[in-house]
């Protein structure tokens, strides 16, 4: 009740300052003072005796000067029931007005949360460009080592040319000894023919014998030399055949993997375009029955969980399958390494014996020669005993006969010991040097061997200690690698096992108290029915009773039309006027805020966004049971309005009865039944246009909460969902061309140095290898690192999500308490 429920013009001043200053004493308001004053005043007069009711009917009349109307006390409590019932209905439009802005500030978490997830996913964005720049680094060094690889393949085939070559000059040089040994062989048989030509012919025969051996000797050490090359090159022949089966084996993989990769993004996009629909399906269903919503809801959050830990079991079940393959194809590309190498030791080994047998062989033919010289020498000394014997016999044959002849003949016989003995000592002079010159040469190719032996056998374990070396890294790395890959991919299953538990449970939980909330929203909203029907029968009943009140009173009192008029009069007062433009102005202001957030598209778009990015159900689930509980909430204080209306109609029903039965006493008694008709028509009044009110006020509100525009949210989600789908397209497509590229440059790459290798010989392998495998090793632990970080980056995105969760939950339950 207000100050201005009183018109005092015409009172005097002084009256009225003092009527104030004694409701301010009071602690009240001038009207509720006036009002007081009045009643208690009404009271005294109907305590009065009879005879003075013509003075109160006189004393009434003159307050209606600066009264509203002279009203009985009943009127003013009825009056006043009123006013609270209208304090009580402002009340509740500022409670929804309170309830409106919580739905405003909960769009704008969303909206805020939203672009969380939008910088989070630019994050991801950069995440990947500096991934594939990292890729495109690595296959540049990969280019620029293949191409140094080249370079020192051709600078070992050029060395290879020249040892080849030295070689060749080396073999060529004891050839040209030997036929100048021929040759000498010939000049001194020739110059030795008139002293013994049959020793002349059996050294000229050994001396050819020995050229012949030494002949098959080279060509021995040329075959197998040719034989160690072919084996060599059977060797890098058999490396290279391995080198292209690991390299289609890499390929093949890599074409599984990315096919597996294809068909899970489109099983991906599929399940993700089937959720949407579903989604769409569930936001239009949601409009039209709660219940749905929250079953479908459920049924997808399983669902999606289900999806999720298959799909995880899927993934660590094909990189453990992918760890063994590699692991034993390393395994068996390293036994099959040893075993090339055992091979190739056991065959130098096979050939190195034969170089030692070779050069015991023409140790002792060098023997035979030294024997058969020494022959040589001791049959020369026979001959020259018998040809002194001979010489002696003659000379004493001849004494008798040529004394004079006797010193002509020693002195010839000297002359030609003489130049025999000079000519054997320069021959064997001659065949002593040619001699030491080849046993010089013998040992310094026995050297040479040997120096080349120690080389070879140098050579050969420092290749297998390399080998070994290499391979035994390779095992430790693979091993720890696959250890941490292991212990890493368990550590990121529990974490995202245990996270999808949680996630699993707090959904079980939610949908719980979604369910009953639900269920209480249910019977809510049966108690509304119930209310309102109970109203509605209290109304029709109350408006029956109130027209058989006015035909009764109308019956009674005469004057009825007249207290009608006065108090339609009242009811056209500007203040009355005020009062309900004041009303209609809060409901229409409720009305443009409902339908301004109705009409924000923006938000809407923002909230359709947020479904369709956010995949976690948890969060879902959490709007929806906030919506929810709102939706719930508001129906509560509507069912606890409407009950409290419905009980305050059927108290004012009674209480009206009441009023009217005593103003019927009073009618019958000849008192004042104007009041009762002005009260009576002021109530019907008050309540219809409460009513009225309340009417107008849930059908506008009914209006903008049906004319939502989903269908608009619904298009604007499949779009976003086919620029993603082709975002993801585009980069597998670009992907793909950078694998088709990476594996034809490797390609190409491996022709040339299978060229240069059948062209310059076997090169540094083992080099050549331990780069491959490092590099191989490189690829693999960064993929590995990769992979590791994106899931490292999922486990925290999700554990970002249900901190945000968790926080918008204590958010909402601390703003609810």
């Amino acid at each position: 009740m207000s100050d201005q429920s009183w018109v005092l013009r015409g009172i005097d001043p002084r009256a009225r300052q003092q009527a104030e200053e004694e409701a301010a004493r009071l602690g009240m308001s001038l009207a509720d003072y006036l009002t007081d004053r009045v009643v208690k005043r009404a009271v005294l007069d109907q305590l009065s005796a009879a005879p003075e009711a013509d003075q109160t009917q006189s004393a009434s009349e003159d307050a209606a000067i600066f009264a509203p109307a002279s009203e009985s006390p009943e009127s003013f409590a009825v009056r006043k029931r009123l006013k609270a019932l209208e304090r009580r209905l402002s009340t509740a439009v500022g409670s929804l007005d309170g309830a409106i802005h919580a739905l405003d500030t909960s769009l704008f978490d969303i909206t805020a949360r939203v672009g969380d997830v939008e910088a989070l996913a630019g994050d991801t964005a950069h995440a990947l460009g500096q991934t594939q720049q990292e890729v495109n680094n690595a296959i540049a060094g990969l280019q620029i080592q293949l191409a140094v690889l080249e370079d020192n393949l051709g600078a070992q085939g050029q060395a290879q040319e020249t040892r080849a070559a030295g070689l060749d000059r080396r073999i060529d040089g004891v050839e040209h000894i030997a036929r100048g040994a021929e040759r000498s062989a010939g000049v001194l048989a020739d110059a030795h023919e008139a002293l013994k030509h049959a020793v002349a012919e059996d050294f000229a025969a050994f001396t050819h014998e020995t050229a012949d051996r030494l002949n098959a000797g080279l060509a021995e050490v040329r075959a197998a030399a040719d034989s160690a090359a072919q084996q060599a090159d059977a060797a890098v022949g058999h490396l290279i055949n391995e080198l292209r089966g690991l390299r289609v084996s890499i390929e093949r993989r890599l074409e599984e993997s990315a096919e597996e990769t294809r068909e899970r993004m489109h099983a991906a996009f599929a399940d993700a375009a089937d959720r949407m629909a579903a989604l769409a399906d569930r936001v239009i269903d949601n409009e039209r029955l709660i219940a749905r919503t929250a079953d479908q809801l459920r049924a997808q959050v399983a669902n999606v969980e289900d999806r999720a830990q298959a799909a995880l079991e899927e993934t660590a079940h094909a990189l453990r399958q992918a760890d063994a393959a590699l692991t034993a194809d390393l395994t068996r590309a390293s036994q099959e390494h040893y075993a090339a190498l055992e091979a190739a030791r056991s065959e130098l080994a096979a050939q190195i014996g034969a170089v030692r047998e070779d050069q015991l062989a023409q140790l002792a033919r060098l023997k035979l020669v030294d024997v058969a010289v020494g022959n040589t020498v001791s049959s020369l000394g026979e001959v020259r005993v018998a040809a002194e014997r001979s010489i002696c016999e003659m000379r004493e044959a001849l004494d008798t006969r040529v004394n004079a002849l006797g010193e002509m003949l020693e002195q010839r016989i000297a002359g030609v010991e003489e130049a025999a003995c000079d000519a054997l000592s320069r021959a064997g002079a001659d065949w002593d040097q040619r001699f030491d010159t080849v046993a010089s040469r013998l040992s310094r190719s026995e050297q040479h061997a040997e120096a080349l032996q120690q080389r070879l056998a140098t050579e050969l374990d420092r290749i297998e200690a390399s080998a070994f070396a290499a391979l035994e890294k390779l095992r430790r790395d693979i091993g720890a690698g696959d250890a941490a890959l292991a212990q890493r991919l368990e550590s990121a299953l529990d974490a995202l096992r245990s996270e999808l538990l949680e996630v699993r449970n707090r959904a079980m939980e939610e949908t719980h108290l979604l369910r009953e909330e639900h269920t209480g929203a249910l019977a809510r909203l049966t108690l509304l029915d119930t209310a309102l029907t109970r109203l509605e029968g209290a109304t029709i009943t109350t408006n029956g009773r109130i027209e058989q009140l006015e035909t009764a009173a109308a019956s009674i009192d005469p004057a009825l039309e007249q207290r009608l008029a006065q108090l339609e009069y009242a009811i056209a007062n500007a203040e009355t006027e005020q009062a309900f433009a004041i009303m209609r102005d809060d409901v229409a202001a409720l009305a443009a805020r409902v339908s301004a957030l109705s009409a924000d598209n923006w938000a809407a778009d923002r909230i359709a966004e947020l479904q369709r990015r956010l995949n976690e159900q948890g969060e879902r689930t959490g709007e929806l049971n906030e919506s929810l509980q709102g939706v719930a909430r508001m129906l509560n204080r509507v069912a606890a309005q409407s009950v409290e209306t419905a009980q305050r109609a059927e108290e004012r029903a009674h209480q009206l009865e009441v009023t009217l039965a005593d103003l019927r006493l009073e009618a019958l008694s000849n008192s004042d039944a104007n009041h009762a008709a002005a009260a009576v028509e002021a109530l019907k009044e008050q309540l219809a246009a409460s009513e009225l009110r309340h009417s107008h006020a849930l059908d506008a509100l009914r209006d903008k909460v049906e004319t939502n525009d989903t269908t608009r949210a619904v298009q604007t989600l499949q779009d976003r969902m086919t620029a993603f789908e082709l975002r993801h397209a585009n980069a597998l497509d670009t992907l793909r061309a950078d694998i088709a590229r990476f594996v034809s440059d490797n390609d190409r790459r491996l022709e040339a140095l299978e060229s240069n290798l059948g062209s310059t010989g076997t090169g540094d392998l083992a080099a050549a290898f331990e780069s491959l495998r490092t590099r191989i090793e490189e690829r693999v632990l960064g993929v590995e690192l990769r992979s590791v970080r994106t899931l490292e980056q999922v486990v925290d995105t999700v554990a970002l999500l249900e901190q945000r969760l968790l926080s918008a939950e204590q958010d909402k339950a601390s703003q609810s308490a």
